[in-house]
């Protein structure tokens, strides 16, 4: 029930309890619709008035996510780490790259061009 009531909130920001999606994000369900409804709640979670702790449960959640397949809402991931990308987070993906060769590599190069712009 508060799930429901949180995404339906999230659609014009009136949630009070980011965590709640974020909780569904660390989840990662893979149901039918989950990943329209991960889509939407990463859309919303860029302008989201986030705290350093919910920031940074994002960014391990991200680090988790390059490691799996890639479906649906891969794009919304990426978009939300550019909003979330620090020096330490863009270090932890290199490790991942060399380490697994996973999506990571993706990701990152996300981060290091917007616009058609090296950024580092």
């Amino acid at each position: 029930m508060a799930f429901s009531v949180a995404l339906q909130r999230a659609s014009d920001y009136r949630v009070t309890d980011w965590d709640i999606l974020i909780d569904y994000l660390e989840r990662d369900p893979y149901t039918q619709s989950s990943g329209y409804t991960k889509q939407k709640i990463l859309r919303r979670l860029k302008r989201a008035p986030l705290t350093e702790s919910q920031r940074e449960r994002l960014r391990e959640m991200l680090l988790l996510q390059v490691t799996r397949s890639r479906r649906r809402e891969w794009q919304e991931y990426s978009r939300l780490a550019l909003v979330l990308d620090t020096p330490t987070f863009r270090e932890r993906l290199r490790e991942l790259v060399e380490r697994e060769g996973t999506w990571a590599q993706a990701m990152l190069g996300a981060l290091q061009t917007v616009n058609g712009k090296e950024l580092c």
